[in-house]
């Protein structure tokens, strides 16, 4: 953030200013609040915390606007924020807009460079924040009701553990009233209810079929998940199972399809885990279903219309990381 906020970019096109003596004790707090988020070697923020003589009027301001614009990617409220930040709304809205732009910039440079996929979803996920005020979990809420409800509305919906078309559908509607009233609550129900025939119609298709390659059963087969591929059935280890989803759904919602082994899980044991997915397929060298590139990153070699999912039982699954990924395919089409 600090490093948007000193570009060039950034000055020519926004315009922000403290109003207001900030008192030093706030103005500490702030301060520790970026410090906590841990402090990158060589960035300009950092050279200005251990450099204090850099710390002069213009680099507190902008010290200033990146504490704003971290809790404005919380969901915290303008008026909130005005007051702890002594910044004008209008400064703020004018500023995290065009932080959101260069956001989404260096995005779209990332991929046209071929960097690593996690730097390109990093920006991409960073620009959605900037650009609504909230979380980015709270993205495919956003695309659901963002035309329905305001940002205060939604991030009350998130306090109540609601992140997606499943937390709306499964919430009570009479407390849905209570909170945004039963307008909205209307509103809302009957574009879920135009959804979710667009999801059975999109599930139709991706369920079994006889020329599916891949089709993740998600049946349990002791304490393992069965997958179907090249009409077998195969049961995987929870772990092998995560990993091959996890690589279907970067197939589907990322064209080159590539993931970089850090999103597949953190650590250094990755290159162990897919042999051992090979070896629970069955694969061997001569058949290049998981690719490798060399430079850390895996793919799953199929195309897209060759996989398919059994959504039904994959959200009786009881595992973080499966969800997030019904989360991801639910929403393919808002990630592309």
């Amino acid at each position: 953030l600090y490093e948007l906020v000193t570009s060039g970019e950034m000055t020519d096109r926004a315009r922000f200013s403290v109003h207001g003596r900030l008192e030093d004790v706030r103005l500490k707090q702030i301060q520790d609040d970026l410090k906590s988020h841990g402090l990158v070697e060589g960035f300009s923020l950092e050279q200005v915390y251990s450099r204090p003589e850099l710390c002069d009027k213009n680099a507190l301001s902008r010290i200033i606007i990146c504490g704003a614009l971290l809790r404005w990617c919380r969901g915290e409220a303008l008026d909130d924020l005005e007051m702890r930040f002594r910044i004008m709304t209008g400064a703020i809205l004018n500023v995290s807009e065009t932080a959101s732009w260069l956001a989404e910039s260096l995005a779209a440079i990332s991929r046209v460079i071929r960097g690593p996929r996690y730097l390109h979803r990093f920006f991409r996920r960073l620009a959605f924040a900037l650009q609504n005020g909230l979380p980015y979990h709270l993205r495919p809420l956003f695309k659901i009701a963002g035309n329905i409800l305001n940002r205060a509305e939604l991030m009350l919906l998130y306090s109540r553990k609601i992140y997606n078309r499943s937390g709306l559908m499964t919430f009570p509607a009479d407390q849905l009233e209570l909170l945004i009233g039963i307008d909205k609550t209307s509103k809302l129900r009957e574009k879920l209810d135009q959804n979710k025939k667009s999801l059975e119609s999109e599930e139709d298709n991706m369920n079994l079929r006889g020329d599916h390659e891949l089709f993740f059963e998600a049946e349990y087969n002791r304490d393992r998940l069965t997958v179907r591929f090249a009409r077998r059935r195969f049961p995987l280890t929870l772990k092998s199972f995560k990993y091959l989803a996890k690589l279907a759904c970067a197939r589907l919602t990322d064209k080159s399809g590539w993931l970089h082994k850090e999103d597949l899980e953190p650590g250094f044991n990755q290159a162990r885990y897919i042999y051992n997915l090979k070896k629970e397929l069955g694969l061997n060298r001569d058949r290049k279903v998981l690719e490798n590139n060399r430079s850390g990153f895996y793919r799953l070699n199929l195309e897209p219309n060759q996989i398919s999912f059994n959504f039904e039982n994959l959200r009786r699954l009881p595992d973080f990381e499966i969800k997030e990924l019904i989360n991801q395919l639910e929403t393919i089409k808002a990630c592309a």
